[in-house]
C-alpha cells in the first residue's frame, strides 16, 4: 500500500558573503532581511559607497547534499570569482643606524584581503542542516586563485578575516574551527540554539565585540575573561543563572548586555571603568563618556521572572543592591536617575533597609563620582520622614561625618546637601544629628574658602536651630555666633544671607542688627494682661491662660508687668498676680464656687442681693469707677 502526499519538506537555502576589503557595519547587520529563496548570480556588485573600499562574493547552496561536495563546487566558485591581483605600491619606513628614515617603495601584485564572512540562511527555509559544516570544510580547504601558478592555503586566505556573523542559522554548537581565526575581532552568534560556549573562544586575543543574543546559553566559558580586549559583550535573552564572568583583566568592555536572563546576582562590575551601556533585569542603561547624561529605559517583561515581582524595578533592585555592583559609577547614575523620576520608585527604596544601607555605604567610596551620585540619591530620599529616619537608623551620620572632613569641595557640598535636608524635616532626627564632631565639623566648614560650602554650612546650622532642643544648644556658644556675625559682612552675598538666616532662627536679632548694621529695634514696651468678667465664662480666660504659659514656659506672673481685671476677671487677676496660685487652682476656685456665686436668681430687694450684686449695681450706677488692678513682677 502506498501513500501519495502532496507536501513537500521546505529545502533550506544558505548564503555565504565574503566581503574583500571591508567588513559590514555593526547597523547593516542588524538591519539585514532575510536572504531572499531566489538568489542572483554568485558574484554581487558592492554598494557605490563601498566600490572603491573593495569587492563582496556571494556564494549560494541548498542543504542536503554532500557537504565535502559542496564545499568543493563552492571553492571552484570561488577560484572563479576572485579577480586578478592588482599592481600596487608598498611603502616600508624604516629607522637607520644614523638615526635618519629609510624609505623603501615597491610594486606588489596584490589583492584586496577577507575582511568579513557572513553565513545566513533564506527566509522560509527548515530547520535541519546549520550549514556550518560547509563553512568549516571551507576553512580547511586549499585555494588556488586564477591567474596564480603558486599555491594560497586557505589559512592565509582567511586568516585576515576580522568579521564572522553567523546569526539566525540554528547553530547548536559553535565549531572549534571558528575560534582559530587569528585576528577576529567581531563575532556575532545572534539567534541560533547555543545552549554553551567552547572554552576554546578564549584563544581569540584580538576580540572586541562577542554577541550571543536570543540563544540558550546555561553558562558561560571561564576562559572568556583572556579576552582582555573585549569592548562590547551582549548576551541578552538568553538562561544564565549565575554567569561565572570574571571582568578584572577586560578594562576595556564598555558594552554589557544582559537583560531577559533570569539573573540571581549580577557579576562583579566594579573592575569595568569604562562602562557606559548596561542592561540588566528589564532595565536598559546608557550614558555618555563622562556620565553627564544617563538614559533609563524600563521594559515590563511578560515571563513570570519579571512578572511575578511586586514592584517593576525590584528584580533590577534585588541584583545591584545585594552586593556592592550599586558602587559602580554608572549604576550610581543610574539610581539617582531612577529615584528622581518617579515617588514610586523612592517609596520602594526607602522601604528595602539593605537599599538604604547599600546607598549609605556609597558616601565612603573613594570614587567621587559615587560619592557625588549617592549623596544626591540620599536627599532626595531624605525629604521623607520616614525614610529620614530609616537613615539615621542606619547610622548614615557615621560616614557623613568622615566625608564633612574631606578636602574635596564637590564631596563637601554633596554631603552637606544631605546634611540640609535631613536636619529640615524632623526635630527628632535634627536633634540626633547635631553631635559635638558635628558642630565642630560645621563650624569649620562655615569658614571654607568654597563660598558654596560656607553657604551650604550656615544652611545646615540654621535648619539644625529650628529644633528647640538644639538652639539652646547652639545659642550657648559664643564661638558660633561670632563667626556667623562675621559671615553677615563678608564679601559673598549668597553667604551673608544663609549666616544671617542662621543667626535669625537663633533668636540672636540683636546681634544681627549690629553685624548688618540695622535700624535700632525699639525697647520692650510695658506688657499688660487685661482679662474680662462674665462670670462662669472666666473658664475660657483659664484656659487661654493655660496655653500661653504652656506655649512659653513661664508662669503668668512672670510675663506680665501688669495685670488687671473686670469683675471675675479681677479676682484672677488677684489669685495669679498675688496670691500666685496655679491655673489649674483657678479653675477649681471656678467650678467649686461658680455654682454657689452663679448659679442663684438675682432678688428683686436690693438689701437681699449678694455683694456681688451690689457691686455690679454699683457699677452700673456709675456712682463710681470700680477695677482691681495687680502690679506684676515688674
Amino acid at each position: 500500500m502506498s501513500w501519495g502526499l502532496g507536501w513537500k519538506r521546505p529545502s533550506e537555502i544558505f548564503r555565504l558573503s565574503l566581503n574583500y576589503g571591508y567588513e559590514n557595519s555593526a547597523e547593516d547587520l542588524d538591519h539585514a532581511s532575510p536572504v531572499s529563496s531566489s538568489f542572483s548570480s554568485p558574484e554581487s556588485s558592492t554598494p557605490q559607497d563601498q566600490k572603491e573600499l573593495g569587492f563582496r562574493i556571494d556564494l549560494d547552496w541548498v542543504a542536503g547534499d554532500d557537504e565535502d561536495q559542496v564545499a568543493i563546487r563552492l571553492q571552484s566558485k570561488l577560484m572563479v570569482a576572485l579577480p586578478e591581483p592588482q599592481d600596487t605600491v608598498s611603502v616600508e619606513l624604516r629607522e637607520t643606524e644614523e638615526k635618519l628614515v629609510g624609505v623603501e617603495m615597491k610594486v606588489e601584485k596584490r589583492r584586496e584581503p577577507l575582511r568579513a564572512v557572513t553565513m545566513a540562511k533564506a527566509a522560509g527555509s527548515g530547520q535541519q542542516s546549520d550549514g556550518v559544516g560547509v563553512l568549516v570544510r571551507l576553512l580547511r580547504s586549499n585555494l588556488v586563485p586564477s591567474g596564480d601558478s603558486g599555491l594560497v592555503s586557505c589559512g592565509d586566505h582567511w586568516r585576515s578575516v576580522t568579521l564572522l556573523s553567523l546569526c539566525g542559522c540554528g547553530l547548536t554548537t559553535l565549531p572549534v574551527e571558528l575560534t582559530q581565526l587569528p585576528v577576529l575581532e567581531k563575532l556575532y552568534l545572534d539567534n541560533n540554539k547555543l545552549s554553551v560556549l567552547p572554552p576554546e573562544l578564549g584563544a581569540l586575543k584580538t576580540l572586541k565585540v562577542l554577541r550571543v543574543d536570543n540563544n540558550m546559553l546555561v553558562s558561560v566559558p571561564a576562559e572568556l575573561r583572556q579576552c582582555v580586549g573585549l569592548v562590547e559583550l551582549s548576551l541578552e535573552h538568553n538562561k544564565l543563572v549565575r554567569p561565572l564572568l570574571d571582568f578584572r583583566a577586560m578594562a576595556e568592555l564598555q558594552i554589557l548586555r544582559l537583560f531577559g536572563n533570569p539573573l540571581e546576582f549580577l557579576p562583579e562590575i566594579l573592575p569595568l571603568h569604562k562602562l557606559r551601556h548596561l542592561s540588566l533585569a528589564n532595565i536598559r542603561i546608557v550614558a555618555d563618556e563622562n556620565l553627564r547624561s544617563v538614559n533609563v529605559q524600563i521594559e515590563m517583561e511578560n515571563s513570570s521572572y519579571f512578572g511575578a515581582s511586586r514592584h517593576k524595578l525590584s528584580a533590577f533592585f534585588s541584583l545591584i543592591f545585594r552586593f556592592s555592583s550599586c558602587h559602580h559609577p554608572l549604576l550610581a547614575s543610574a539610581l539617582v536617575k531612577i529615584i528622581t523620576q518617579d515617588q514610586g520608585n523612592r517609596v520602594v527604596i526607602g522601604k528595602d533597609e539593605n537599599a538604604v544601607r547599600q546607598l549609605i555605604s556609597m558616601i565612603s567610596s573613594e570614587d567621587r563620582h559615587v560619592v557625588e551620585q549617592a549623596c544626591s540619591a540620599l536627599s532626595t530620599l531624605g525629604g521623607d520622614v520616614s525614610v529620614a529616619m530609616q537613615l539615621m537608623k542606619c547610622d548614615i551620620m557615621q560616614p557623613i561625618e568622615t566625608v564633612m572632613k574631606s578636602p574635596d569641595p564637590v564631596e563637601l557640598v554633596s554631603v552637606l546637601q544631605v546634611v540640609v535636608t535631613l536636619a529640615i524635616g524632623s526635630d527628632i532626627v535634627a536633634q540626633k544629628m547635631l553631635t559635638k564632631d558635628v558642630l565642630r565639623s560645621l563650624k569649620l566648614l562655615c569658614a571654607h574658602k568654597n563660598p558654596e560650602v560656607q553657604r551650604l554650612a550656615l544652611l545646615a546650622v540654621g535648619n539644625l536651630a529650628f529644633c528647640l532642643e538644639n538652639r539652646r544648644i547652639l545659642v550657648t556658644s559664643e564661638s558660633l555666633k561670632d563667626l556667623l556675625m562675621r559671615l553677615t559682612v563678608g564679601p559673598e552675598p549668597r553667604v551673608n544671607k544663609a549666616a544671617a538666616r542662621a543667626l535669625a532662627i537663633l533668636g540672636e536679632n540683636e546681634n544681627l542688627r549690629r553685624a548688618i548694621r540695622g535700624r535700632q529695634i525699639p525697647k520692650q514696651g510695658l506688657r499688660i494682661l487685661s482679662m474680662d468678667g462674665g462670670g462662669m465664662k472666666g473658664l475660657a480666660t483659664v484656659q487661654i491662660l493655660k496655653e500661653i504659659e504652656k506655649g512659653t514656659g513661664k508662669r503668668i506672673h512672670e510675663l506680665f508687668d501688669l495685670i488687671c481685671g473686670t469683675s471675675t476677671g479681677g479676682m484672677l487677676a488677684v489669685a495669679l498676680g498675688i496670691k500666685l496660685l496655679t491655673l489649674d487652682q483657678c479653675e477649681e476656685i471656678y467650678k467649686n464656687l461658680g455654682k454657689l456665686v452663679f448659679a442663684e436668681p438675682v432678688p428683686k430687694d436690693n438689701e437681699a442681693a449678694t455683694w456681688r450684686e451690689k457691686l455690679d449695681m454699683l457699677y452700673k450706677s456709675s456712682s463710681q469707677s470700680f477695677r482691681v488692678v495687680v502690679h506684676g513682677s515688674k
